[in-house]
């Protein structure tokens, strides 16, 4: 099964501002379109900043900010034909906050895409905390675009699992989008002794660690059975890493992926994954897009 087709037809939804990491989003999400047999649509909200009443604007300044947004999807979606001959696209103008635009519209989108960061100042779409924000609150999975990173090759598909049953919807992501790319899947889980947290109780023995990898390995092993059986085609390799920060560990198994893909929720180390400096780490240094996956409803 594709990941984009849950639901038949249903758009990729691209978040559009003429940034570079917004093109690349373009270029990325045009891909999966025509890889998905799926439209494209491109979005450009103008959150007008509050202006002076008593001075007049000629011609008012929302005319121009919606003409200049135009301006942007109209070559954003020549960008997308011509790296994604046959891609079906149509675009469209917002007047709103960015994250609640793109938001709203997942209601309906098979995936949204959006860049990492946008222009900064006041003309933006998606600076960092927008692209967070849409991440969290999306009815559908989010792919996070950075600068640079739309063309990551042709490599597997890395996923955080923590062992949450929010993880549960990252796991079939990932597996959908392996089996739907033809590649290898790394399922990866960061571990942390409880010692760390309570250095009074004193250092563990190495056995005792051994015992908790142990248990982490047979989880993880557990939690991708019925995974496994599904998505029969798909070669999974499984990765236990005693980490101090589960983003160093997913950062590294990702370092020539093609895709990223964690849960907006989670527990133990990779907890409040979009929230918090876990989730910072990976929006900002990862070398793929990162796809984030929360249940529907």
């Amino acid at each position: 099964m594709d990941p984009t087709t849950t639901a038949t037809r249903r758009p990729i939804v691209v978040g559009v501002d003429g940034s570079p990491a917004s093109l690349d989003a373009v270029r990325w999400a045009a891909r999966e379109a025509v890889r998905g047999d799926l439209p494209l649509r491109l979005l450009h909200a103008c959150d007008l900043p509050p202006v002076n009443p008593h001075i007049a604007a000629s011609p008012p300044y929302g005319v121009v900010w919606a003409e200049s947004g135009r301006r942007w999807l109209s070559d954003a979606a020549e960008l997308a034909a011509t790296e994604a001959p046959g891609v079906e696209v149509d675009w469209d103008v917002h007047f709103g906050p960015a994250a609640d635009t793109i938001v709203d519209e997942t209601a309906d989108a098979a995936l949204a895409v959006v860049g990492s960061r946008g222009f900064g100042s006041v003309r933006r779409l998606f600076a960092g905390s927008v692209a967070v924000a849409v991440s969290t609150h999306a009815s559908c999975p989010v792919v996070v675009v950075r600068e640079g990173t739309a063309a990551a090759g042709n490599g597997h598909v890395v996923v955080g699992a923590d062992g949450s049953a929010l993880s549960e919807a990252a796991l079939g992501y990932a597996f959908e989008t392996a089996a739907a790319h033809g590649v290898r899947l790394i399922a990866v889980r960061a571990w942390r002794d409880p010692w760390s947290d309570a250095p009074w109780a004193g250092l563990p023995s190495q056995g005792e660690l051994d015992e908790l990898e142990r248990k982490e390995t047979q989880s993880l092993h557990s939690d991708l059975a019925a995974w496994r059986t599904k998505f029969g085609e798909v070669e999974v390799s499984e990765l236990v890493v005693r980490a101090g920060r589960a983003a160093e560990a997913l950062l590294e198994a990702a370092a020539h992926a093609r895709l990223l893909v964690v849960g907006s929720h989670g527990h133990g180390v990779v907890a409040g994954t979009l929230l918090g400096s876990t989730g910072q780490a990976l929006l900002h240094a990862a070398t793929c897009p990162v796809a984030i996956v929360r249940p529907r409803g």
